[in-house]
């Protein structure tokens, strides 16, 4: 297997195809956890310095009071409005997360299989193609999270049993068997999308090559985690940089005395960065989706082809064509 010739042929389609961008973005939008954050403990000690520094201040004093006058009721409708839209978010992302990662798989596999000169995949065209397996993706990816939030609460006292008696050196077990889990769900999702599989024939299948080729899936795996990572890093870190400059040089030059220009300026910058950073990072989660879908396709060639060489004869018409 080629891996130069997957990634070089991996960017060609995704930059052709820029739709793809698109749904490289929807394919980041996945809710892995949810968790409350804690007020608690200190609230009476900041409410005294507020109403200190309020003092001073008339135009704190008369937010201070606006708030305070505010019936309780107000702040549980607040509240439940703030916790619904949360939840409505959270369904959504869920939803539109399989949909991004559907339709960068199939765009793969069709631009693969379309001529250099036709035209760049549309939505509709893509949107069309994963209807029929987008349920079953959504279906595994519920199981999946179903399935992971039990093992942990099953499991989450015998591991932290386990993690003080070995000082966390247990830990070390856990980094294969985790990417072991992220390569089957990987091609699992890859059978389900690109071969029209069920869920209960892809992961089988993920399972045959991911064991079958190991060495060359954990070598794959490498080259895209620290690309992915160089390249997040290389990106975004410049970025946040020039959100914070303006802050930073303001505090310097005038010690905090006008420090509002500088969040105003940061702000600007941030609400036109932002956007730019979710794009680049479409781009990068498009590209490495795209790698592992034409990965999984040589995968299956080479097994195609070696079951031909073994048995003689070829009983598919595509390994009649990787035979020859």
């Amino acid at each position: 297997m080629n891996i130069g010739e997957i990634l070089s042929k991996a960017w060609k389609i995704i930059w052709k195809n820029k739709i793809l961008w698109l749904f490289g973005i929807l394919a980041g939008c996945s809710v892995t956890s949810m968790g409350s954050r804690g007020g608690g403990g200190g609230g009476g000690g900041s409410a005294a310095n507020s109403n200190v520094m309020f003092s001073g201040t008339p135009t704190m004093v008369s937010v201070s009071q606006f708030i305070s006058d505010i019936p309780a009721y107000v702040w549980v409708i607040i509240g439940l409005s703030i916790f619904t839209l949360g939840m409505l978010l959270a369904i959504l992302f869920f939803m539109v997360g399989p949909l991004g990662v559907s339709g960068v798989i199939k765009g793969t596999q069709l631009a693969e299989k379309a001529d250099p000169e036709d035209k760049p995949l549309s939505f509709k065209t893509l949107f069309n193609a994963i209807k029929p397996t987008y349920w079953k993706v959504l279906l595994f990816s519920l199981g999946y999270n179903i399935a992971s939030i039990i093992l942990v609460l099953i499991f989450f006292i015998p591991i932290a049993f386990l993690t003080v008696i070995t000082c966390g050196v247990i830990w070390i077990l856990f980094i294969p068997l985790t990417w072991l889990l992220h390569m089957m769900v990987i091609f699992t999702i890859i059978a389900i999308v690109k071969e029209e599989k069920g869920i209960f024939e892809a992961i089988p299948r993920a399972w045959y090559l991911v064991t079958k080729n190991l060495g060359m899936v954990i070598l794959m795996s490498l080259i895209l985690g620290v690309g992915q990572l160089i390249l997040t890093l290389v990106i975004s870190l410049p970025l946040v940089f020039s959100m914070a400059l303006p802050v930073g040089i303001n505090l310097a030059v005038t010690g905090g005395d006008s420090a509002g220009v500088g969040l105003i300026i940061s702000a600007v910058l941030a609400l036109i960065l932002i956007p730019l950073m979710i794009l680049i990072g479409g781009v990068i989660e498009a590209f490495v989706l795209s790698s592992w879908t034409l990965t999984f396709q040589r995968l299956s060639d080479k097994g195609e082809l070696e079951t031909v060489t073994l048995n003689g004869e070829p009983d598919t018409k595509e390994a009649q064509e990787n035979a020859e």
